[in-house]
């Protein structure tokens, strides 16, 4: 999914992804595997995701970085984010 631009860390862009996280507990997904810039980083690293590998030119977005949520041990997390 793509957040418009000036939605991206408002609760909107955070329920998204919350509400996605949750998709993938129900259906026994143990990882959520993303690619953002690095401006969008810190906004990531809040919700759980990590650093998965090395940063990398994407086409379209330019300098990205791979990250990682574990939706198993985020589920609390995703949990309250919904729930609010």
């Amino acid at each position: 999914f793509i957040i418009a631009r000036n939605k991206r860390t408002s609760a909107a862009g955070i329920k998204l992804v919350a509400a996605f996280a949750r998709f993938g507990v129900q259906h026994e997904l143990r990882e959520c595997y993303i690619d953002c810039i690095p401006s969008l980083r810190p906004f990531y690293t809040g919700l759980g995701f990590r650093k998965s590998g090395e940063k990398f030119l994407h086409r379209e977005n330019g300098p990205s970085i791979p990250m990682m949520l574990d939706l198993t041990k985020s589920r609390r997390r995703i949990d309250r984010v919904l729930s609010t």
